[in-house]
């Protein structure tokens, strides 16, 4: 009889989330605009940079606003799919650990009726 064994491991511990990249995108826009205006506190840039590097730092604002909230929701579909999908792949390993054990019984239900053949063979022949 051969054995087939099927991981208990959850689906979930298999099957890592994805990081949407509108959230990823958002958050490099984020840090573009921090890293201007840090640039600005210790007045890395020439004097003439200042406005235009806050209006550009601004505007990155703006645009990781608009993105960030899409990311977040883009993650939360994600996540949900990703749990369906978990949820999904649990019920299958149950359903086919409960037919292996079908067949093993079913198995040795045969097992047992050719012995008792076998047996009645035997008993017959002896007659």
């Amino acid at each position: 009889m051969s054995s087939i064994s099927i991981s208990t491991r959850r689906s979930s511990d298999v099957l890592p989330p994805r990081t949407p990249k509108r959230l990823v995108y958002g958050s490099l826009l984020l840090a573009a605009a921090g890293g201007l205006l840090f640039a600005n506190l210790f007045t890395w840039l020439p004097v003439g940079m200042l406005w235009p590097s806050v209006g550009l730092a601004s505007g990155l604002l703006a645009v990781a606003a608009w993105w960030i909230p899409g990311g977040l929701r883009q993650a939360r579909d994600l996540e949900a799919e990703h749990q369906r999908l978990a949820s999904e792949n649990q019920r299958m390993v149950e359903t086919l650990q409960q037919e292996l054990e079908r067949h093993r019984r079913l198995e040795g239900e045969l097992k047992d009726a050719k012995k008792q053949t076998e047996a009645a063979m035997m008993a017959k022949g002896e007659l």
